[in-house]
Formats: C-alpha cells, sequence, structure tokens
C-alpha cells in the first residue's frame, strides 16, 4: 500500500485534520460508460463531511495547497478501509442519480427506434410490388431485432468505485 501525502490547506480553520481522497463513480455496461467524481473528507474518527469534501477539492484545484510532508503516520489500511465506507454510501447515492437520467434516456430512444420502426413499417406496406414488399419487410424485421437485442444489454449496468488520490489534511 502506498504512503499518504499529508498536506496543509490554508483556508481550513486551524486544528481541522482529517483524510480527503477523489473517487470516481462510474456506470459500465454494453458500450456505455458515464462517470461522476466523488469527493470524500472525513475526520480521524471516520465522520463524513460533503461540506467540507468539496471546499478542499476546490482548493486542490486552485493551487493553494501545501504539501508537508510525503507520508502519513497513521496505518494506511485502515483509513483506506474509513474512506471507502463513506465513498460506498455516498458513491451509490450518486450511482442511483446516474442511473435514472440514464433510464430515462434509454426509454426516450426506445420511443424513438419503436417509433421509427413503425413508420418505416407503413412505408413499405404502402409502395412496391408484393414480392418487394415482403422482402423489404423481412429485412425491416431482422433489423429491429437486432436493435431490440442492443437496446436490452444496454439496459444491464453495474457500478464502479475507483480511488484516485487520498491526503491527510492539516488546517
Amino acid at each position: 500500500m502506498q504512503s499518504i501525502p499529508v498536506a496543509r490547506v490554508p483556508t481550513l480553520p486551524v486544528g481541522a485534520s482529517g483524510y480527503w481522497s477523489l473517487w470516481s463513480v462510474r456506470f459500465a455496461g454494453n458500450d456505455e460508460r458515464q462517470v461522476k467524481y466523488l469527493p470524500i473528507y472525513i475526520k480521524p474518527d471516520g465522520s463524513y463531511f460533503a461540506p467540507a469534501s468539496n471546499r478542499i477539492w476546490d482548493v486542490l484545484c486552485s493551487g493553494t495547497v501545501e504539501i508537508i510532508s510525503g507520508s502519513s503516520t497513521a496505518k494506511n489500511s485502515d483509513i483506506y478501509q474509513m474512506l471507502r465506507f463513506v465513498a460506498e454510501e455516498q458513491g451509490k447515492l450518486v450511482f442511483e442519480d446516474m442511473l435514472v437520467d440514464y433510464k430515462a434516456d434509454l426509454s426516450e430512444q426506445m420511443d424513438k427506434g419503436e417509433y421509427s420502426f413503425a413508420a418505416r413499417k407503413r412505408a413499405i406496406e404502402r409502395i412496391g410490388l408484393p414480392e418487394v414488399k415482403n422482402y423489404r419487410l423481412r429485412q425491416l424485421v431482422d433489423e429491429q431485432l437486432n436493435w431490440s437485442q442492443q437496446i436490452n444489454e444496454k439496459q444491464h449496468v453495474y457500478p464502479e468505485l475507483s480511488l484516485h488520490i487520498v491526503f491527510e489534511i492539516k488546517g
């Protein structure tokens, strides 16, 4: 396990200390990949602070953080487990929000696809010789079956939670 760098964040109150980490919440499936980032800040006792998580992330992005030393004196596996526990809890909420949006988008794709196939079927049935109509209808059925299988595969997604960085924070 790698060592955890210790950083000082000048905008935090003096004496504030804990552990900050950045996680990505992804859902993956057939060919779908979406990601959201989840900052997690916990005190040494494991209590989670959402506002501080985002505040520290903003400070890190602005570049006003000082690296104090190369490694924390705490036991890394315990810190990782506390951070992972909180990230899984918070990540589940993020994943559920992502999934609601994804399923709504997928439903819209299904509606549009079904409408398109129905319109194409009506057009095929109106024009042409019976043999040509039957050939085109068979092609359309095959295409619709292939499309339907792809949509069904897209419905199966699963979450991924990945840790990107951890800091011990000293205020």
